[in-house]
């Protein structure tokens, strides 16, 4: 019975290396796909927990400015995007490391290609807007 204990042991210990939580490729996408859903759902709440304090958006296309390099920002950011009620379709969602890529579709208003988050803890750690593109383009 001695011999067995140790054994099993290292057995589940293996086991639970093998299996382990290691946020693999389909939960790096399923952060940026959650947000887009809490977005398209107009949940500001539900935004917000995509991104923590020291998270940042570089090249967003706002009015007031292209860089948020703080989660007030951020708010700031999401409150007027939100406003305007337009829905986000993505396409050719890629993970590589910690990066996940993506292309938008946001309403009327064009289309991005090469959107690119850093994810780490399921949240979006930075995020660098794409291109804008003629929509064509995107098809």
């Amino acid at each position: 019975m001695r011999r067995l204990l140790p054994l099993a042991l290292a057995v589940v210990l293996l086991t639970v290396a093998c299996v382990g939580d290691d946020g693999g490729d389909d939960d790096l996408g399923a952060v940026v796909e959650s947000y887009i859903e809490a977005y398209n759902d107009g949940d500001f709440d539900a935004v917000m927990t995509h991104f923590v304090v020291e998270s940042t958006i570089t090249g967003h296309p706002t009015d007031f400015d292209p860089v948020a390099t703080d989660i007030y920002s951020i708010r700031t950011l999401h409150k007027e995007d939100l406003r305007s009620g337009q829905q986000y379709v993505i396409s050719n969602l890629s993970v590589d490391g910690v990066t996940v890529t993506w292309n938008s579709r946001w309403g009327d208003d064009g289309c991005v290609q090469g959107h690119s988050a850093v994810v780490e803890d399921g949240k979006m750690l930075s995020w660098v807007w794409g291109e804008f593109v003629d929509c064509t383009d995107l098809d």
